[in-house]
């Protein structure tokens, strides 16, 4: 079995790479690509290969905000095969 493949979605650029510099550190099996715009990523996703998981990071949004529901709408239809994670700054 290869390495898993998680591909992350998350707006702030600090927050990304403090969570890109975690794995890296933390986790050598995972490859982690990162990405700061989930509506881009839709429109490029359907050559993605070779992905175990998407992470999407919401920030402090809640689930119910209508621009977060039609980002998962639209990562769920594009990437429908791949397990979608959603990440909250909310407890």
């Amino acid at each position: 079995m290869g390495r898993l493949s998680i591909v992350l979605i998350e707006r702030r650029a600090m927050p990304r790479q403090s969570l890109a510099a975690w794995f890296q550190h933390h986790c050598q099996e995972v490859r982690l690509v990162t990405h700061p715009d989930p509506a881009e990523l839709c429109r490029r996703a359907r050559p993605i290969r070779d992905v175990d998981i998407v992470i999407f990071s919401i920030g402090w949004a809640a689930v119910t905000d209508g621009e977060v529901l039609q980002t998962i709408e639209r990562l769920r239809h594009v990437l429908a095969e791949l397990p979608l994670v959603l990440m909250s700054d909310r407890e």
